[in-house]
Parts: structure tokens; C-alpha cells; sequence
């Protein structure tokens, strides 16, 4: 985060702005945009807005997009990509957090998973270079959620053995050689994070 956020900063699908304390002291301004029917009780909200939808802001409003765990939840996410492209300024970087081994969740609106191509060609169609595309986690983080969520629904002891279990799973996953680890998390990811940047714009011929 400390790359790339800087400036004039959205956060779209902002939730409870659980990242306001990566990038709040990097940029210039930030502007956090979120449904209105969100599951979240947000008072740092600035604009409700339907995400399926365009945003009602100017070409270039924004130097950085941050946008985590939102694409999957939108029917579209190809129109929400365009449109982010959009708000860019030129040279802006847009920062997006997808899962691809996760479970179902909010639904009825949970549409998508993602892989590292179709990331790289959401990328390449609306114009932006990706920056760095990353793996979040893999099968021993992806097993070890779902076992953690199964023991969490059990009530208070089984929240209990899902905190031992994870603390379980970390210590398992240092374990693993790093070569191992690389190959497994590249095909079992739980997610991606990717930063995709606008070029800058070319100057005009006489």
C-alpha cells in the first residue's frame, strides 16, 4: 500500500474502511463510496452509490482506487472496471483484492471468482499495465478457514478451537519450504491482489 496510494484516494465498497490506517496518512484526500444497503454501519461514508452502476464523477477524479472484495459481488464487473479506468488520472494506480478459494458469502450477491488471467485481461481491456499481481494465502490458508468457520459455528467452544486452529495453520504454513509454498499458493490461491496503473496521457502532436 505504501507504493501506491497517494493523493486524491477512493475507496470503493468501503465497508467499515477496515484499510483507512494503511492509507490514510499517504494521500491527499480520500473519498469513501459505498452501497447503500450496505451490511455496514459506516459514519465516514461520503457517497452512496449502486455500484453496478458508473460512478456520477468526472474523467481523472482520482489518483489511486482502492476496491477489495467488491468485484465478486457485482453482476457486471467489467462495467465497474471501464469506470475505474475512467476516474483514473492519468498515471493513477487502481488497487483491487479479489478472492478465487473462498466460500460463498452476502449472498444472494456473491457472482464471481477470479483468476490471475482474467485479472490480467480486465487489466489489458480497459488500457491499465499491471503493476503487480500477487496470491493471497493458498491451500493451507484456504482449508484452514473453512475448518475455522465450521468450528466457529459450534458457539463459544467451537469459537474457541476455531482462534487454536488458526494459530495452528500459521505455524503450519511456516513450516512449508518456500519452493513448495510458491508452487501450491500460485495454484491454489484464496485470492489476488492486483495494482493495475493508467498510463500517462501522450502529448499532443502538432
Amino acid at each position: 500500500m505504501k507504493q501506491h496510494a497517494t493523493g486524491r484516494l477512493a475507496d470503493i465498497g468501503c465497508g467499515a474502511v477496515p484499510l483507512y490506517g494503511a492509507y490514510g496518512d499517504l494521500t491527499d484526500s480520500v473519498t469513501c463510496i459505498d452501497w447503500p444497503s450496505s451490511f455496514y454501519t459506516n459514519k465516514h461514508v461520503d457517497i452512496e452509490h449502486d455500484l453496478t452502476m458508473p460512478l456520477d464523477l468526472p474523467d481523472a477524479s482520482f489518483d489511486t482506487i482502492l476496491c477489495t472484495d467488491v468485484l465478486e459481488h457485482l453482476p457486471r464487473p467489467e462495467v465497474a472496471m471501464a469506470d475505474f479506468a475512467r476516474l483514473l488520472a492519468p498515471r493513477g494506480k487502481l488497487i483491487i483484492g479479489v478472492p478465487f478459494l473462498y466460500g460463498l458469502h452476502e449472498e444472494p450477491h456473491d457472482h464471481h471468482r477470479f483468476t490471475h488471467f482474467k485479472l490480467h485481461d480486465l487489466a489489458k481491456s480497459n488500457a491499465l499495465e499491471v503493476v503487480t499481481l500477487e496470491t493471497l494465502g493458498g491451500p493451507v490458508e484456504v482449508v484452514g478457514d473453512m475448518v475455522a468457520r465450521l468450528l466457529a459455528s459450534r458457539g463459544r467452544s467451537g469459537r474457541a478451537l476455531a482462534a487454536a486452529e488458526q494459530e495452528a495453520v500459521i505455524w503450519l504454513g511456516r513450516q512449508l519450504p518456500a519452493s513448495l509454498r510458491s508452487d501450491m499458493d500460485w495454484k491454489f490461491p484464496s485470492g489476488y491482489l492486483m495494482v493495475a496503473q493508467k498510463p500517462a496521457q501522450r502529448p499532443l502532436q502538432d
